[in-house]
């Protein structure tokens, strides 16, 4: 069976974990303008929009973790602003604009989401479902017994992580992270790259020496190497 191999864009996690290629995506994850709009605010080549949506977001987890206010209330008191300060520039336009000027039924013309746009991401959504559940079936049914250890390890280490954690602190610390980790990596690529690397081969080194003082784990080992062949 092949297996995706290469450098630090394929679908491995730290050089120990392998999707097979027939259940990556036949996609890209995203739409290219939805890509290219979201590529735009987390990296912030727009910094109008991108400030905006992060003091937004940052505004909201204050409101909703420190000053302690429900997702209804935060809706209600955002809905209620966008409708003021909507009519507010209806009237201010209208009062403004000569009345030829007008449009007959501007309603009509305005989209917020294509249903274009919606079934793509649907699409995309349902075969990165795909990609998952066969990832874990396959570790599940231990169809690679040393892969099956590895996520049962990540996962122990995963649940003392998040004893240690609350939600919202990794809620916050995820969108904290959306906005700024992409750009630190886009500034300083080669160092990452290089960084990642280093530490592959250092994993897979450790991998092999615990493989090889194992007797079945070598066994196995070669045979999954001549299967591969």
């Amino acid at each position: 069976q092949r297996r995706v191999h290469g450098g630090c864009n394929s679908l491995r996690l730290l050089g120990c974990f392998h999707l097979p290629v027939s259940v990556a995506p036949r996609h890209p994850i995203m739409s290219s303008s939805f890509s290219d709009k979201a590529s735009d605010v987390f990296l912030w080549r727009d910094p109008l929009k991108a400030g905006l949506a992060f003091g937004t977001g940052n505004l909201l987890f204050f409101l909703r973790y420190v000053a302690n206010y429900s997702f209804v209330t935060l809706f209600s008191y955002l809905s209620l602003v966008y409708i003021v300060l909507g009519f507010v520039v209806a009237r201010v336009t209208k009062a403004l604009k000569p009345p030829a000027a007008e449009s007959t039924n501007p309603e009509s013309e305005y989209e917020l989401i294509s249903t274009r746009t919606v079934e793509s991401t649907l699409t995309t959504v349902a075969e990165q479902v795909n990609v998952v559940a066969s990832f874990f079936r396959r570790v599940a049914l231990a169809q690679d017994i040393w892969l099956t250890v590895k996520v049962a390890v990540g996962l122990y280490f995963a649940a003392q992580f998040g004893k240690v954690f609350s939600d919202d602190f990794l809620i916050y610390l995820s969108f904290v992270g959306a906005f700024t980790l992409p750009l630190a990596y886009t500034m300083n690529k080669a160092l990452v790259d290089g960084l990642i690397i280093t530490v592959n081969t250092q994993v897979s080194n450790v991998m092999n020496l615990v493989h090889s003082s194992i007797p079945k784990a070598a066994n196995l080992k070669s045979k999954e190497a001549a299967k591969q062949q």
